[in-house]
């Protein structure tokens, strides 16, 4: 069960420029802007697309169910000086959800998916590192878990180069993912990262 901590609304890690807040009903706009965004969602594989108003609403609210359930954080970045938005990150937790038979989330006992993405007026600065630094510490030291999990497509260079600078690993070469949106499979590599790797990584 969910403990006192998870149980409100309000959640923010923050990083030197940014905070990382829990969506709420407010960003819907912004989630809209960003996931409507071809360049965007043709990366993605579990966008819908077109993304509507509709499905900005409904990502924002099983963002505050999976938080309530322990089993997903998907955070909003903002910038710090003018609370703009910029894109989200997101951490999700198989063991913990209850989507998930038994055996499954024992499988994935330890195990977080980390997922970025970030505006295209804002690419090139940094802020999915400086945010995805801020989640991987959150998911080792203050959740305990042990691997954390990224899949990159094939070709997409700018978020290779973000996940190997923060010492993610190849352990799996072109497996092919079904886009929600239709059309031919994507082709990724899946990168694990060990917190023992972490402690000793080169991350800022």
């Amino acid at each position: 069960m969910p403990d006192a901590f998870h149980s409100t609304r309000a959640f923010v890690l923050e990083t030197p420029n940014l905070l990382l807040e829990l969506l709420k009903e407010a960003d819907a706009g912004g989630i809209y802007q960003l996931y409507s965004d071809w360049k965007v969602a043709q990366e993605l594989r579990r966008i819908v697309y077109p993304f509507s108003q509709a499905d900005a609403s409904a990502m924002i609210t099983r963002a505050q169910q999976s938080f309530a359930q322990t089993s997903g954080y998907i955070l909003g970045i903002f910038l710090k000086e003018h609370a703009a938005f910029v894109g989200v990150n997101a951490l999700f937790i198989p063991a913990n959800d209850e989507a998930l038979s038994a055996e499954e989330r024992a499988e994935d006992a330890g195990l977080g998916i980390l997922g970025y993405s970030i505006l295209p007026d804002h690419w090139g600065k940094g802020y999915a590192t400086e945010s995805s630094v801020r989640m991987i510490r959150f998911a080792f030291d203050e959740l305990g878990l042990t691997t954390l999990q990224a899949s990159i497509r094939q070709g997409h260079g700018a978020s290779r180069r973000v996940i190997e600078r923060l010492g993610f690993r190849v352990v799996e070469a072109g497996i092919e993912e079904e886009p929600t949106y239709g059309g031919p499979a994507h082709i990724v590599d899946r990168y694990w990262l060990r917190r023992e790797q972490w402690n000793s990584a080169p991350t800022e």
